[in-house]
């Protein structure tokens, strides 16, 4: 990713993203921005130490899945603690909306598919047979129509921020 990121910038073909994920949250107030980055930062490195050293070797798939998933987000921090913005120059448009992206944008979204994937379709090796989700104390309709909510409210809040070419910010 961070070659794809350097040929970009040498080339002078990016938007230079405040944000997250796609451009997500970019439109949101600097303090938002960094509690949610700060916060989520250490609650997911957490979460894939304990992950990766504690998940049974048969969850392959699901190790694979958060390792694509942390490998861009650290990607994207790179390029926020050296640059201040996330370099993103694959354009996406979805419908009426209309964003950029990175190779790290991509690995998170695959990393974040294939965890779903796991955690709703192979619970069998995910979960202990008496701890199995259940209808009665969560309902899986509803945990992702929310995930739904949730990973796209911060793109309908995105604003990507143009360089010009000495790489200002206009």
């Amino acid at each position: 990713d961070q070659v794809s990121k350097a040929f970009a910038i040498y080339n002078n073909i990016f938007v230079a993203n405040a944000g997250m994920m796609f451009g997500s949250f970019s439109g949101s107030h600097a303090l938002i921005r960094v509690s949610l980055i700060s916060s989520g930062s250490i609650f997911f490195l957490l979460a894939y130490i304990y992950f990766i050293y504690g998940l049974s070797s048969k969850l392959k798939i699901l190790k694979l899945g958060l390792g694509l998933f942390f490998g861009g987000v650290l990607s994207n921090a790179i390029d926020k603690m050296y640059l201040n913005f996330v370099v993103d120059f694959i354009p996406i448009k979805l419908g009426k909306y209309h964003f950029y992206a990175n190779v790290a944008d991509g690995l998170q979204f695959v990393g974040v598919i294939l965890i779903l994937y796991v955690l709703f379709f192979c619970q069998d090796r995910v979960w202990h047979p008496d701890e199995k989700r259940s209808g009665i104390f969560v309902n899986k309709n509803a945990q992702i129509a929310f995930g739904i909510k949730f990973a796209t409210a911060g793109l309908l809040d995105r604003k990507s921020t143009r360089l010009n070419s000495s790489h200002q910010i206009i």
